[in-house]
C-alpha cells in the first residue's frame, strides 16, 4: 500500500464540481465514476470490490464490471499521482485523502453555509438504478443537515 505523505495530502471535493486537489495544485476535475465511487467510499466507508463493481456498472456481467473498476481506478492513480483508493480486504479511501464531507455537521454548526453545492454537483446516475437512489438519499441527508443548520443559527438569532 501506498502511504501519501502529509505535504501530498489530497483533498476529495464532492460537492458542487467533483474533483480532486493535491497540495497547491490545479483541482483535477472528477469523471462521473470517479467521483461515484470515491462518493461511496467517502459516506460509506470500505466496500468490497465486487458491491462497488456492481453498483456501478450494474448492467453488465460481475467480471467486466470488476474489470471497469480496476481500470477505473488505474487511471485515477495515474492521474492523481498516488493512490486515491486502496485495497485490502475492501475498497478505501488511501491514507492522505481527505474530503469535504468528513466533519460537516460540525462545519455547518459553525458556518451554515460551510456546504454550498449539491453531492456529485451535476453528475446523473439513472444508468445505475441502485447507486441513483444511494445519491438521491445522500444528497437529501445533506439537505437536512443544512435545513438543520440554518434553523439553529436562526434560532440562536432570536
Amino acid at each position: 500500500m501506498h502511504e501519501t505523505s502529509s505535504s501530498a495530502v489530497i483533498h476529495l471535493r464532492l460537492l458542487a464540481v467533483p474533483a480532486l486537489v493535491r497540495g497547491n495544485s490545479a483541482p483535477l476535475a472528477l469523471e462521473r465514476k470517479d467521483a461515484a465511487l470515491l462518493a461511496l467510499l467517502a459516506v460509506d466507508g470500505p466496500m468490497p470490490r465486487a458491491r462497488a463493481a456492481a453498483m456501478l456498472w450494474p448492467d453488465v456481467e460481475p467480471q467486466k464490471a470488476r474489470n471497469s473498476l480496476r481500470q477505473r481506478l488505474f487511471r485515477l492513480r495515474r492521474s492523481a499521482g498516488s493512490d486515491v483508493v486502496v485495497e485490502d480486504s475492501a475498497l478505501a479511501l488511501a491514507n492522505g485523502v481527505d474530503h469535504d464531507l468528513a466533519g460537516l455537521t460540525a462545519r455547518l454548526a459553525g458556518d451554515p453555509s460551510a456546504a454550498a453545492g449539491e453531492l456529485l454537483g451535476a453528475f446523473g446516475y439513472e444508468d445505475c438504478e441502485e447507486f441513483d437512489d444511494w445519491v438521491r438519499s445522500a444528497r437529501e441527508r445533506i439537505r437536512v443537515l443544512r435545513r438543520d443548520a440554518v434553523a439553529a443559527a436562526a434560532a440562536h438569532e432570536e
